[in-house]
């Protein structure tokens, strides 16, 4: 029953300019997640104790009737609900008159609210202010009143139920706030209101376990444009794409042969495309464009994508000389099994030595992302193998580097397109580049 009343008071703050996410009632819930570790001895799934809430905005038969409220950097904020205990305050021949603790839990990204502010003491304020100290009667609940209990919280110390990993994070503290403010509501309930249980089967039967979503990237888009996300699964393995738009649109790929997805037809903003189901078992990856007049960027922090252990193939390229796509190429570590890697007008940084673990690597394209190269121990590539390493800024030592590993590594041929931007090499790497040239190798 309290629930409706946490809907009520929901409803009251989620007109405020600063309240961005605003749930009702959430309880922690715990789910397994993916294992972002890099330490291969961890499980490769733990469990996490976050808030959930119920999704009552009315979308049938979608994944999801729970929905997360876990800390997002894109996010102006996100506030919830939590129930704190309820009274029998008084006992009458046709109501209950009782007492309930509500505490108001606010998570705030305070330069996406104001950058002047240093802590949400004016967002707290605000929040009491705008509770009203009555709410309309609702089915068998009336003479709602609503008080603020004079005793806010902030801090790690709110959070602490959940493991949101504040100690790496830092989702407590600045540019960070974390909030409680906890209000008391007085109501009757009265005992003749309460109407029949009507039985209504869902046609939507629950699933015990709940999906995750994974934040896959954001798109930015100026104008109007369409993207095309391919993705593969093995054979009885499907996942969901969610692609971020005011239709909820989704879009299931089942497994088996790649799958060209094309978005909704998206306007000015930006968007976060996610997916939930059986996300870590892809094994193909691939960004592009599908139509619009507009522009796009994709933009990601790859450090997140470690949990893609299957990848062969990963290709993105932005729509226009970007650093959307960041973090340390050295999370592609993990994709041992990669055989064609395109990353195009990127801003990645770290070692393009990362090939050292791709035993069969067929394709390397990392034009206009600027990498540098140490001396790393090469493998003995597939024959008519591939590297694009044009416009990386490498230097004349990384380079002649590069030609000595891999002429010390390879017995096969292929082709190196390395001449335009980046520094010439040297009479240091001569040798290897000829014995290069003598193995069949193209050096252009």
């Amino acid at each position: 029953m309290i629930s409706k009343i946490a809907a009520l008071l929901r409803d009251e703050i989620s007109g405020l300019n600063f309240v961005e996410i605003a749930a009702g009632l959430a309880k922690p819930k715990i789910v397994r997640v993916n294992n972002t570790s890099a330490d291969a001895e961890e499980p490769a799934m733990i469990d996490k104790v976050i808030p959930m809430a119920y999704n009552d905005l009315g979308i049938a038969c979608e994944e999801g009737d729970l929905y997360s409220l876990v800390p997002n950097t894109k996010k102006k904020s996100i506030v919830w609900w939590e129930d704190n205990g309820i009274e029998l305050v008084e006992e009458q021949t046709y109501y209950y008159q009782a007492r309930a603790s509500l505490i108001c839990v606010g998570w705030w990204n305070l330069p996406l609210i104001n950058d002047t502010l240093s802590d949400a003491s004016l967002l707290v304020a605000n929040i009491i202010a705008a509770m009203p100290k009555r709410l309309s009667n609702i089915d068998y609940l009336s003479q709602i009143r609503v008080s603020w209990s004079g005793n806010p919280v902030s801090g790690a110390e709110v959070l602490s139920k959940y493991t949101f990993d504040e100690a790496e994070n830092q989702f407590a503290t600045f540019p960070f706030a974390v909030s409680a403010i906890e209000f008391i509501v007085d109501f009757a309930f009265g005992i003749n209101c309460v109407d029949c249980m009507p039985i209504i089967a869902s046609s939507c039967p629950p699933k015990m376990n709940v999906s995750t979503e994974f934040e896959f990237f954001d798109l930015v888009v100026t104008g109007t444009r369409k993207i095309t996300v391919e993705l593969r699964l093995p054979v009885g393995k499907s996942a969901k794409i969610i692609w971020g738009d005011e239709d909820c649109t989704v879009t299931e790929v089942v497994g088996g042969t790649s799958v060209i997805n094309v978005s909704p037809l998206y306007s000015t903003g930006v968007f976060e495309i996610r997916l939930v189901g059986d996300y870590t078992d892809i094994t193909y990856i691939a960004f592009g464009n599908n139509s619009g007049a507009g522009t796009y960027v994709f933009t990601k922090d790859i450090t997140t994508w470690s949990i893609f252990t299957n990848i062969t193939d990963l290709r993105f390229m932005n729509g226009a000389p970007s650093a959307g796509i960041t973090g340390d190429i050295s999370t592609l570590n993990v994709m041992t099994a990669m055989e064609d890697c395109f990353i195009h007008y990127t801003g990645l940084t770290g070692d393009m030595n990362v090939i050292s673990n791709f035993p069969s690597l067929v394709f390397w394209q990392s034009p206009n992302t600027v990498l540098g190269y140490t001396t790393a121990v090469l493998l003995d590539y597939n024959d008519g193998i591939g590297f694009t390493i044009t416009d990386m800024e490498l230097t004349t030592a990384e380079i002649d580097q590069f030609f000595i590993d891999l002429d010390a590594a390879v017995t096969n041929s292929g082709n190196i397109a390395y001449a335009a931007g980046n520094s010439a090499p040297s009479a240091v790497s001569a040798a290897a580049r000829a014995s290069l040239i003598a193995k069949g190798w193209g050096l252009f």
